[in-house]
């Protein structure tokens, strides 16, 4: 009797999970898809915790250490300058150089450079297909977070090509930038940390060679113009700070078949539309545009260049009225400077020897205190500057040590700006323009006819120029790089 209860209630059972799949199967299959994701989601942020200390096991938090020794030459990890929260003439180190690490080239899989530490088997993967797979991308990502976060540093930069492999279709190179964005933005969220500039690599592929925005072929316009449609959405998606376009590529090899008129007009339509795109997803970052200079290369190798330096950029920029939405990105040394005293100073990129130029740096610094801060711009650390094989804790080192060079420098440039001595030796450099006739010049109530009746009143050997004092300025900031700060 009781047997037969339970075969009842049993049957009871079946038949109301059998009704309750006939009649409402959607609720029972979005229950389902629920739980699956959330296992994957799960199991996403296990293996995240699990790898935040594969890529540097033997590094922790880098701490400032002032007092450190230098005895020890395989213990790096620490600032000796870089005190993120110490406060510098008014603002925090921090915020005066918003130090930002570069994604390619060290973390990603970079054309023509060999395996990275932590990419698939990277001692015998030297196979291009294997090698720029889209695993080997989130795990360039994965360290770079990782070092991020042990140095405390808030912002990363890099390319679109850096993010993720080009797919044989846009559809699965949607797809590999998809899986690559949402990792960042988890990390994003876990750390804090985002891009400072998201770029537009128009450099590492073959179909730009002949320009990308100024190419004779519309259907390779074309092609630029999808590439920064995607890299503007990744940079509003990641709230990134700027988007930096590279005019690396634009320009020539021959004038003989090259109409120069049509390319730059083409070159300030796309730029229009980049502009109006960025107003119609209501990215609110700045633009800014990376000039092609590279004391390296020469012309023969690289061709003609529309926006080479500097000067030439300018020139573009506010020939066609874009000097309001673009800025420059420049690097340390005269066109920094010359970039600041235009207004259209953006960002500064640190690679090469620039790295660790003291003397260089100091003098950035310096222009970048005096200005008031480089903001939405930052420092970006190119590191390393070579394509060879390199170890994670050296990379790290490298990373450090630049950053805590241009410390160092912020410290020098704040003991300049406060020293008395050196503004008085500057004000006192020009101090004939205070009065006489440097005065009326100086007003502008001078004109040429007064130059020319000034010279014929004035003996000959009179005039007699005031030394540069070059030398002696140098020596004064090689011997402020010695002092000890405390």
């Amino acid at each position: 009797m009781f047997a037969t209860g339970n075969i009842k209630r049993q049957k009871t059972r079946e038949q109301t999970r059998s009704l309750d799949n006939d009649n409402f199967p959607g609720k029972r299959d979005a229950e389902f898809a629920r739980q699956t994701y959330n296992i994957k989601r799960q199991k996403t942020r296990e293996q995240t915790r699990s790898l935040d200390n594969d890529n540097f096991p033997a590094m922790g938090r880098i701490d400032y250490k002032p007092d450190a020794s230098y005895s020890h030459h395989e213990d790096n990890f620490y600032y000796r300058y870089y005190n993120s929260n110490e406060r510098l003439h008014g603002r925090t180190m921090e915020d005066w150089m918003r130090p930002s690490i570069f994604l390619g080239k060290a973390f990603t899989p970079y054309p023509g450079c060999s395996p990275r530490p932590w990419s698939e088997n990277p001692i015998t993967l030297y196979n291009m297909q294997n090698m720029h797979s889209l695993e080997n991308y989130k795990r360039g990502v994965r360290a770079m977070f990782e070092l991020c976060m042990k140095m405390g540093i808030k912002y990363w930069s890099g390319y679109d090509r850096d993010l993720a492999p080009e797919g044989e279709t846009s559809e699965e190179t949607q797809y590999n930038y998809e899986q690559v964005v949402d990792l960042i933005q988890e990390y994003q969220q876990k750390s804090g940390i985002r891009p400072l500039w998201i770029g537009i690599d128009f450099k590492n592929t073959y179909k730009f060679r002949n320009g990308a925005v100024t190419n004779p072929e519309s259907s390779i316009v074309t092609y630029a113009g999808y590439q920064t449609k995607r890299a503007l959405d990744i940079a509003n998606k990641l709230g990134a700070e700027n988007v930096m376009f590279s005019a690396s590529q634009e320009g020539y090899f021959n004038i003989m078949n090259t109409d120069i008129t049509r390319e730059l007009k083409n070159f300030h339509k796309f730029l229009k539309l980049m502009i109006e795109h960025k107003d119609r997803i209501g990215y609110r970052g700045q633009l800014l545009m990376q000039t092609a200079y590279d004391n390296r290369k020469a012309f023969r190798d690289e061709g003609y260049k529309y926006c080479y330096d500097f000067p030439s950029t300018l020139c573009f920029l506010k020939h066609y009225n874009f000097e309001r939405q673009f800025k420059l990105v420049v690097k340390p040394g005269h066109f920094s400077y010359m970039a600041n005293m235009y207004g259209c100073l953006g960002s500064i990129d640190i690679k090469h020897k620039n790295l660790y130029d003291v003397q260089k740096a100091a003098m950035t610094m310096k222009m970048i205190v005096e200005n008031g801060g480089i903001s939405p711009g930052g420092l970006t650390f190119y590191v390393p500057h070579h394509k060879s094989t390199f170890d994670a804790k050296d990379l790290a080192e490298a990373f450090i040590t630049a950053v805590d060079t241009y410390a160092k420098a912020l410290r020098i440039a704040v003991k300049f700006i406060n020293d008395i001595q050196l503004n008085k030796s500057i004000q006192m450099r020009y101090v004939s323009f205070s009065s006489g006739w440097g005065s009326k010049f100086n007003s502008s109530e001078a004109n040429l006819d007064d130059c020319d009746d000034q010279i014929r009143k004035q003996e000959p050997n009179i005039m007699q120029p005031p030394p540069s004092r070059s030398e002696h300025w140098y020596a004064v900031l090689t011997r402020n790089m010695e002092t000890p700060f405390k």
